[in-house]
């Protein structure tokens, strides 16, 4: 079973849970408040944040499995 490792064992967590906040105040920054070049650059900050600190993650757990055989 997979588990989630904590910021300790794996930095890109922290990183994946500043990506959602980014995401969760540049959403607004371009529907209500048309913020129209900062929200973007927010919003795609964030995203390439989490999506980078994911797969990070991603690695960090394929390097910890215990696969059978070895």
């Amino acid at each position: 079973m997979v588990e989630i490792p904590s910021p300790f064992e794996c930095i890109g967590v922290a990183g994946v849970i500043l990506g959602a906040i980014g995401l969760l105040v540049g959403l607004p920054m371009l529907l209500v408040w048309n913020v129209v070049p900062w929200g973007w650059y927010v919003v795609v900050g964030s995203g390439t944040l989490a999506a980078l600190s994911f797969l990070y993650c991603w690695a960090w757990e394929w390097d910890h499995l215990p696969l059978p055989g070895s």
